[in-house]
């Protein structure tokens, strides 16, 4: 059909030739009245009945061609508003034959489909990625409304403050967290609009401490707040031991310093002009001066060991060669405080690689803590075996023994401390436990208060090569 008789432009056409034909039809009906009048009273019947047929026919056959075109226009309308219904976006092609204005429709429409699509499918990569992210980081997220409404929490969060419930437009922060330091610095952030930090501490079998940090936003008109979660557990933890050990260090230097200065003092007031009288002050000094040299290598050693400074020397070594090295330079010590000194060693046990100077320094420290903590009449044996692939060198005594609370504290760079009453576990175990991984063991310790303790080495079999 021609395009000048199809679309809105067509329907006028078809309406105007519908009244022009009804139009002249009236005409020539009146026109055949007077001409019968004019000649006569003959008879106009039969041409008045032919034009009313033929009226009647056009008119038919216009309005089917007017509904016809209706129909070819509405068809393509109901195609695209089926398509739009099942959102899929419309095929151009389909419309070949609509008139201009619905195949311009179906286009455009079609292109802004495509484009919401595409711009949907990276909106969703965005968000799975932002998802991914916030559930990876170690830091804890999560993000609130003006009236403390949980919009969004992340996994460091959740296991942060152990939620146990999944988050909903009706989940609140006091209601997640169980904690009303949290909510309140949250409400802090949004009354000064202002970021606020703060410290929340949660009991139970080991404390944790969470620095929070809560950020206001804006999400258009909406207030937001940001909420991050860091666990500083270990960094509170790390700042106790680090003023533990100054004290401890501060004690360690003072109390040999104070005897040097007493025994110079006695020594400057006239006993250095008696020699005999001088001679135990100046031994004395010495023993503390020995003392304090002592303490100064042992925080050298632990330094270059914790910095990766000191080099092993490795090379394959008889556990009985170690032991009775380590024996023979403490069974004067145990002697003197009335400790027996016993060694007990697995016939047939393979060489080990180790230093041995190092693991020489690991077992006096281990048997000088042992004898130390040891009442007089006791005793501190010596002993090795082996399983698994590995030989164990084990300390074992019948001293003051240390609590279980304590017991993950004794490796540290700072134990407990003479003056605990407790077992002290100072530099020398320290030392011990950096000696010992540096050699790709490992370390164990079992004690019972008032029965005495065992510390364990796991030291590796030597091996072909093993020597440095």
């Amino acid at each position: 059909m021609p395009r000048l008789i199809q679309g809105r432009i067509g329907l006028v056409l078809w309406g105007a030739l519908l009244l022009g034909l009804i139009t002249v039809a009236i005409i020539f009906w009146i026109q055949l009245g007077r001409l019968g009048e004019d000649a006569g009273g003959a008879d106009v019947e039969p041409y008045r009945r032919f034009l009313l047929y033929a009226s009647i026919a056009a008119g038919i056959l216009i309005v089917l061609l007017l509904v016809v075109t209706r129909q070819r226009m509405a068809a393509p309308l109901r195609r695209l508003a089926r398509e739009l219904r099942a959102g899929q976006p419309p095929v151009v092609e389909d419309f070949a034959t609509a008139i201009s204005e619905v195949r311009d429709v179906a286009l455009l429409i079609s292109r802004l489909m495509q484009e919401e699509r595409g711009i949907s499918s990276v909106v969703e990569t965005q968000q799975t990625r932002l998802a991914s992210i916030l559930d990876n980081l170690s830091v804890g997220v999560i993000v609130l409304t003006d009236d403390e409404r949980v919009l969004m929490v992340n996994a460091a969060a959740a296991q942060l403050f152990g939620f146990t419930q999944q988050v909903d437009e009706t989940t609140t922060l006091i209601g997640l967290a169980r904690d009303y330091e949290a909510a309140e610095i949250a409400r802090r952030a949004l009354r000064e609009q202002a970021t606020a930090v703060g410290e929340i501490t949660h009991g139970g079998e080991t404390v944790q401490t969470t620095r929070l940090v809560a950020s206001p936003y804006r999400e258009g008109r909406q207030r937001r707040v940001l909420l991050a979660a860091y666990d500083v557990s270990e960094e509170h933890r790390a700042q106790r031991l680090r003023h533990e050990f100054l004290a401890n260090a501060s004690h360690e230097i003072r109390t040999p310093l104070a005897g040097i200065q007493a025994t110079l003092e006695t020594l400057d007031l006239g006993a250095i002009d008696d020699p005999d009288a001088a001679r135990p002050f100046v031994s004395s000094a010495l023993v503390e001066v020995q003392r304090l040299t002592t303490f100064v290598e042992s925080l050298l050693d632990l330094s270059r060991m914790e910095m990766g400074w000191t080099r092993l020397t490795l090379q394959p070594l008889a556990v009985g060669d170690a032991i009775d090295r380590c024996v023979g330079i403490m069974a004067s010590m145990a002697a003197r405080a009335d400790i027996e000194l016993v060694v007990d060693i697995q016939q047939g046990l393979p060489e080990i690689s180790a230093d041995p100077d190092r693991l020489y320094q690991a077992l006096v420290n281990l048997v000088h803590n042992a004898i130390k903590f040891t009442p007089a009449g006791g005793r501190v044996t010596l002993a090795a075996d082996s399983s698994n692939g590995s030989v164990w060198l084990r300390v074992r005594d019948t001293g003051i023994g240390v609590s279980p609370d304590d017991i993950s504290m004794l490796m540290d760079r700072v134990g407990l401390g003479d003056e605990s009453g407790m077992r002290g576990g100072g530099l020398g175990l320290a030392i011990v436990r950096q000696i010992v991984e540096a050699h790709q063991g490992e370390v164990h310790v079992e004690s019972d208060v008032g029965r005495g303790s065992v510390f364990s080495l796991r030291l590796p079999i030597a091996r072909d090569g093993d020597s440095e």
